[in-house]
């Protein structure tokens, strides 16, 4: 499990950073990046979004942002995989890495499309749809991982509640 909680702070560090550092400054107008719209948006929105951010919060986004957001879907996936495999094997740590690589894998797709859309010279409907898309799968997954590891936490913590370590202490 040490490797699990290492990962998670890691992750937790790039997380705290881009809140306090770079998304902040992605909003354009009262319009919140894509990376902080679990649930996606409407296509309307996207355009909005796409054509009133300034070349100053491009320039943040496709650089710093997606740099922090280059490790942290890693890290996030790491501690994920370390804390299923610590407490589960055989069939159910495959089906618990399902989520996991479904996040990770969406969660680059996400960002791809991002720089796609910001670089692009009016993002076609299909590539903001695909967006949307990966935005809302990378949601769903990120959650399914956390909602189980939460519960398996908890079931490591019952179980110790119930049976302690004996004292090493003499």
């Amino acid at each position: 499990m040490r490797q699990f909680w290492i990962l998670l702070a890691a992750s937790a560090a790039l997380f705290v950073a881009m809140h306090i550092w770079t998304i902040p400054h992605l909003y354009a107008a009262t319009m919140p990046p894509f990376d902080m719209r679990p649930l996606g948006y409407p296509l309307r929105e996207a355009l909005g979004y796409v054509a009133l951010l300034s070349d100053d919060q491009r320039a943040l986004y496709l650089g710093p942002q997606h740099l922090l957001d280059l490790f942290y879907p890693a890290l996030l996936a790491g501690a994920f995989a370390a804390g299923f495999r610590a407490q589960l094997a055989g069939r159910w740590l495959n089906l618990a890495l399902i989520p996991v690589a479904s996040g990770l894998l969406a969660d680059y797709a996400e960002n791809l499309m991002v720089r796609l859309a910001l670089t692009a010279e009016g993002p076609s409907h299909a590539l903001l749809q695909a967006l949307q898309a990966a935005t809302v799968i990378k949601t769903l997954s990120v959650t399914v991982s956390a909602l189980l590891m939460t519960a398996l936490l908890v079931r490591a913590g019952v179980r110790r509640l119930r049976h302690p370590r004996p004292s090493t202490e003499r």
